[in-house]
């Protein structure tokens, strides 16, 4: 199971497969990778490929076996702040700057399976 190729995790999923060399029919794509995760945990799908923090997310429900490094994608999550944000509270958007990119935000990423810079 993979994601449908429209999507970011589509495109990934595909270009991994194209690296090693691999390729199959697939039976069903998802939307989104937490949908992969959601239909091999239900036992729907046998396998898929989904986003590391998908699989955390899903815990006992599925068993992640890590892509090897030279074949493996990084995805980059940007931070972004809106040009015109419909909050007039600039306070609280740098609170939430400060709070991302200091020592609690970015140990709440890394205990959820991102990769910091």
């Amino acid at each position: 199971m993979l994601c449908d190729i429209s999507q970011p995790c589509g495109k990934y999923a595909a270009t991994v497969l194209t690296k090693a060399n691999v390729s199959f029919t697939v039976a069903s794509r998802e939307a989104s990778a937490s949908g992969v995760v959601l239909r091999v945990g239900l036992g729907e799908a046998d396998a898929g490929i989904a986003y590391v923090t998908d699989g955390l997310v899903a815990g006992d429900k599925v068993d992640a076996i890590k892509i090897a490094e030279n074949l493996n994608l990084i995805a980059d999550y940007p931070i972004g702040v809106a040009t015109s944000p419909t909050t007039k509270d600039r306070a609280a958007i740098s609170a939430f700057m400060a709070t991302a990119c200091g020592k609690v935000g970015r140990q709440i990423f890394v205990d959820n399976g991102f990769i910091l810079p």
